[in-house]
């Protein structure tokens, strides 16, 4: 039998932010880049990111796969450059939806270049991770004791 899931890159939308709550809780052990909202209640959590949507150059894009709430990708846009974030809950890594999301958001933008960065031990935060970045043609511009900085230029 073969099983092919549906996995969607959207505008995250205030619908959305419930089931975000929950896969953040679902995968707070792992989530340490969210350090600090982890102890956040569902209300608190829910306004945070309806101030985030309200920013004007931040896009937040949904991941889901099958329909379930997986992660985010966080796009910021500058003059000059994009800056790119996200993460994924504990059960969806692993299995490439990373690099998938990525690619997804990364065909919407024009010539720009793209920055990021992957904290280290990359394992342990729920982060973009450094394969994954390196697997879209970024390259390492500097590492420091916390983080490794990406770069990726576009014609």
């Amino acid at each position: 039998m073969i099983s092919i899931l549906m996995f969607t890159v959207e505008p995250l939308k205030e619908s959305d932010l419930a089931d975000m709550y929950a896969e953040v809780q679902h995968s707070r052990a792992q989530l340490g880049i969210l350090e600090h909202l982890l102890d956040y209640s569902a209300e608190q959590f829910i306004q945070h990111y309806r101030t985030m949507m309200a920013e004007p150059r931040l896009t937040i894009f949904a991941v889901r796969v099958d329909g379930a709430f997986a992660g985010v990708v966080e796009l910021l846009t500058e003059s000059d450059y994009y800056g790119l974030g996200g993460w994924l809950g504990t059960r969806y890594r692993g299995q490439g939806y990373p690099v998938w999301a990525l690619r997804d958001v990364l065909d919407r933008l024009d010539h720009r270049p793209v920055i990021t960065r992957s904290p280290r031990p990359d394992e342990l935060t729920g982060a973009v991770l450094a394969r994954d970045l390196e697997k879209l043609g970024f390259q390492r511009v500097k590492t420091d004791a916390v983080n490794s900085y990406y770069r990726l230029t576009r014609t």
